[in-house]
């Protein structure tokens, strides 16, 4: 499972620290919509990703852990939902939105049907999944990039005009 890390742009995120919420809506709505998105998709990518990296290591090394997976596509699942769910105003970000969610969507999908293959040992089942699954984080990466880049210019053009 390959997940988004907008690692690059929490000071972006950090702009409700420095001006709050209605002061960075202020400024900019495309960056206080950013904002609001990327927040959503660190609590997302976090929650799925910790639910399948602390899966426990006192069992043999090829034990899959059918429960935490089947969290972690409900934890995709909600995200999905709670992304779509977000009210925004500028029109790339919404695209950018709809995207992400659709991604997520697909990747609990994906999950789901990963754990349901390896319950019933279906090989083709599996490998299926782990195609569509690819398939979602490829273009969680490219959409992650275009959100990235769009934010940081939005970012860049504040920052650009506060500076005297």
């Amino acid at each position: 499972m390959s997940l988004f890390s907008p690692f690059r742009l929490i000071s972006l995120i950090g702009c409700t620290s420095l001006l709050s919420l209605g002061a960075c809506q202020r400024i900019d709505p495309a960056l206080y919509d950013c904002q609001k998105l990327l927040a959503q998709i660190q609590s997302t990518v976090t929650e799925a990703q910790t639910l399948v990296q602390n899966e426990p290591t006192t069992e043999a090394p090829q034990t899959f852990n059918f429960e935490r997976w089947l969290q972690a596509a409900d934890a995709l699942k909600m995200g999905a939902e709670a992304i779509a769910q977000l009210r925004l105003r500028d029109s790339q970000v919404k695209t950018y939105q709809t995207q992400i969610s659709d991604i997520y969507q697909r990747q609990a999908e994906a999950t789901y049907a990963m754990v349901k293959a390896r319950q019933d040992k279906d090989l083709e089942a599996a490998q299926t999944a782990q195609s569509l699954s690819q398939t979602a984080g490829t273009e969680e990466q490219t959409i992650g990039q275009a959100l990235d880049d769009y934010c940081q210019a939005k970012y860049q053009a504040v920052t650009a005009t506060e500076d005297p």
